[in-house]
């Protein structure tokens, strides 16, 4: 045909292309465990959603830590690449879901000795632990006594503080639970025998 475009006004009008971020949520894990010094981490994680190109791969680096009493995010940080390996990861939209990693207080348990005396007129007291349980190797711990027993009864060999130092002389108190398991002060009565003299004279009427 004819080529007639010159005999026509055309007016284009220009429609926009948006290509939006693909949708992808990567969760990392949580974790827990008791006081013991070391770092808790844990380097698991799962990828929620799909790719937006099957030949793309994820590489998820998790370096959450967390040592002290507390609770603290498993972080971690997400790339994504094409097939050349390129990084692509600015045409996803990521949700990283940080698990928490948990570490709760060491439980320690410490018995005080017992004591026993006469009653002498002086307190009793025997600032002796007999027993503790689950200290962690290397750590020290230091006990301030105040059970005493000064008249006939009995009372508990209580400690009014504790303190944990760990190997370096660092005070680590805040990360132990400290149970105490009191020993028994006794101050039993003091006997004593009262006795009467004996004399003789020959009878004289009086």
């Amino acid at each position: 045909g004819k080529d007639v475009t010159a005999n026509y006004e055309i007016i284009s009008y220009f429609g926009t292309l948006t290509v939006s971020a693909a949708p992808l949520t990567v969760v990392s894990n949580g974790n827990n465990k008791p006081y013991d010094g070391t770092p808790l981490t844990d380097d698991g994680y799962q990828v929620v959603g799909e790719l937006a190109n099957p030949l793309h791969s994820v590489t998820v680096n998790v370096h959450g830590s967390q040592t002290e009493v507390g609770v603290g995010k498993n972080e971690m940080s997400v790339t994504v690449y094409n097939e050349f390996g390129s990084d692509v990861t600015s045409n996803y939209e990521l949700a990283l879901v940080e698990g928490e990693l948990l570490v709760t207080a060491r439980p320690v348990t410490v018995q005080t000795a017992d004591g026993l005396k006469t009653y002498d007129g002086t307190y009793l007291t025997n600032e002796t632990i007999v027993s503790q349980e689950n200290l962690l190797d290397g750590h020290r711990l230091d006990v301030t006594f105040d059970g005493k027993q000064l008249g006939v009864g009995k009372s508990k060999n209580t400690i009014s503080a504790w303190h944990v130092y760990d190997w370096y002389g660092n005070d680590v108190s805040s990360n132990y639970n400290v149970n105490v398991i009191c020993g028994e002060l006794v101050v039993n009565e003091c006997s004593f025998a009262i006795g009467s003299g004996s004399a003789s004279k020959v009878y004289d009427g009086n």
